[in-house]
């Protein structure tokens, strides 16, 4: 089959279910988080759709503290979405093909807006709303953001002070995040994890040819909230070598490279059941050379997820 073919017909690989019979990761649906997530939205709108219209009769800040407490409703709301089961709907674009000179073809998966990073963004423009408000209550205008009855100097003062401690803890996730590539090529793995130190961003890069791949599997990154545990995807690869302490990330050891999920676009269960079969199927990395390869890790439709949830226990 030519590339060309390819357009019309897609090959016996690609129409292979996307995912496995029992998916390692569940797909859960919270109809709660969804009609709180309309709430949020319908929030943001109504703020944002106040402040425009009364734009040319208020105060100038007082329309930005108005738009500014509409996205953070937005942004709550798109978090709610994320975390009712509403996630990896489509194929992202931040998926593509690539060509690596020495590692040949490949596909890259980008990292993109993760819940934590909404979040982050969402603390950002709610300390922007509260100090803003803080503002246009010293400023003595007649306009306030203020609810009733804290419409006061006090009050500014306490807006002041939450959007600061708003503002760090967003600085302090920005700090924190760690933006991660994952290629996959006909030669092997690749994974680059940026982080910050002594205030630059620095890449942390490895990668793994498929002979040195001993096995892949799957677990769970439990984090730690203080009131209930948080298991976040994570693909562990086993290699035949020790990676060097230098190339490690805190959830690599000395021959398991870890790839935290949660980081990237692909949808969990779609990107392992690819690397466990490229991995177990050399002849079949050819794929990655056709045209539209990046659909090898197209998700499964959100109705199928579900259902396979519901019908077979995951493995744990």
């Amino acid at each position: 089959m030519t590339d060309d073919d390819m357009t019309g017909t897609e090959s016996a690989f690609l129409r292979a279910p996307r995912i496995e019979s029992t998916p390692r990761w569940s797909q859960n649906f919270h109809p709660t988080g969804i009609l709180a997530g309309i709430f949020l939205l319908a929030l943001s709108v109504w703020n944002i759709e106040g402040a425009v219209a009364g734009a040319g009769r208020t105060h100038f800040a007082s329309a930005i503290g108005a738009v500014s407490i509409g996205l953070v409703f937005g942004l709550a709301g798109i978090v709610s979405f994320r975390t009712a089961g509403l996630r990896y709907l489509t194929l992202s674009q931040r998926i593509s093909s690539t060509h690596h000179p020495e590692h040949g073809e490949g596909i890259v998966v980008r990292g993109g807006l993760t819940t934590h990073m909404l979040f982050g963004i969402m603390l950002f423009v709610g300390g922007c709303a509260c100090v803003v408000t803080a503002i246009v209550e010293f400023s003595g205008s007649n306009d306030t953001l203020l609810p009733y009855g804290r419409d006061n100097r006090a009050g500014a003062v306490i807006t002041l002070i939450c959007g600061c401690v708003l503002l760090t803890v967003a600085g302090v996730f920005a700090i924190l995040r760690k933006p991660t590539t994952l290629a996959i090529y006909t030669s092997g793995i690749h994974r680059q994890v940026r982080s910050r130190k002594h205030r630059r961003l620095e890449a942390t890069e490895h990668f793994i040819p498929w002979e040195k791949i001993s096995g892949i599997s799957a677990t769970d990154l439990v984090v730690e909230t203080g009131t209930r545990e948080v298991r976040n995807p994570l693909i562990e690869i086993q290699t035949n070598t020790v990676l060097p302490m230098e190339m490690r990330i805190p959830q690599d050891s000395d021959r398991t490279l870890a790839i935290v999920c949660q980081l990237l676009v692909a949808e969990p269960n779609t990107l392992l059941f690819l690397l466990e079969r490229l991995y177990r199927n050399p002849t079949q990395r050819e794929e990655l050379r056709k045209a539209g390869a990046v659909r090898l890790l197209r998700p499964p439709s959100l109705v199928e997820r579900l259902r396979a949830t519901r019908t077979q226990k995951p493995a744990r």
